[in-house]
């Protein structure tokens, strides 16, 4: 049976990391959690090493955690984090945000895909503020608490970004493209993304504030895709105070980086 590895980025983001990791206990494929924190308040490191010694009582699977000696981003805290995994399938979960529960039958499906040149991403996430259980009930009462990218695998190449850049031609059913491109979990195999990601993004001094988007990127160029999977999805936290909100003006001129990056 292959084994995989979850890669879960921290940045004072103690409150939320339980959430994350504890329905990650109920897979059968995923044997080891590594979380990198990027250099958090002191008060958030420790409440973070605590609840990680307590949920290392609870579980068998391999809890490993990290710290930087420095803030260096969310790229690359992400990029040390998937080197730092021991299997070749990871699955970068952000960790405000809390994974389905039938996350196995979403590992089977890749699996038997079986294209490693591929970033496997959710085909909806259900979105909400305090309690994630209702958010998929209450999805029938109002359409913010879901955003739909597609109902079935869908298959996106560089041709396909172009063409929504140049045409706004539309992929999928809410939102837009960009959106897909910036969902940041994801999975991911790591020989592949060392070879299309870690070793071009080494050679360039691109800002990275739009990380997801600029992983695709490099995925597109080297000829690999990205595939929305049929029923994966995710519980997206809504922050007021997250990162990509907190940078919003340093996250536009990436995404319009890339976007004319796609371009060239």
């Amino acid at each position: 049976m292959s084994n995989i590895s979850v890669a879960i980025p921290s940045f004072n983001t103690s409150e939320f990391i339980e959430n994350a990791i504890k329905p990650l206990f109920n897979s059968k494929y995923i044997n080891e959690i590594v979380i990198c924190d990027d250099c958090s308040e002191s008060d958030e490191l420790r409440k973070l090493e605590d609840i990680i010694i307590e949920l290392k009582k609870t579980t068998n699977t391999k809890i490993r955690l990290y710290k930087n000696k420095s803030n260096v981003g969310i790229f690359e805290n992400k990029n040390k984090l998937i080197d730092l995994c021991s299997n070749d399938l990871v699955y970068v979960l952000d960790a405000d945000n809390i994974p389905q529960n039938n996350l196995d039958k979403i590992i089977e499906k890749i699996f038997i895909t079986k294209s490693k040149n591929y970033i496997y991403l959710p085909s909806k996430i259900y979105q909400f503020e305090k309690f994630h259980k209702i958010a998929k009930f209450l999805r029938f009462i109002n359409k913010k608490y879901i955003v739909r990218f597609s109902k079935e695998n869908k298959l996106i190449d560089k041709n396909t970004v172009i063409d929504f850049i140049t045409n706004g031609t539309r992929y999928t059913i809410d939102k837009h493209l960009m959106w897909v491109l910036s969902v940041s979990n994801f999975f991911i195999y790591k020989s592949y993304y060392e070879e299309y990601v870690s070793k071009k993004y080494s050679n360039t001094k691109f800002n990275m504030s739009a990380d997801f988007l600029g992983i695709c990127f490099f995925y597109l160029e080297n000829d690999g895709k990205i595939m929305l999977l049929k029923n994966f999805y995710h519980f997206h936290r809504k922050r007021k105070d997250s990162a990509a909100l907190m940078s919003s003006k340093s996250f536009f001129e990436s995404t319009e980086f890339f976007k004319a990056k796609f371009l060239e």
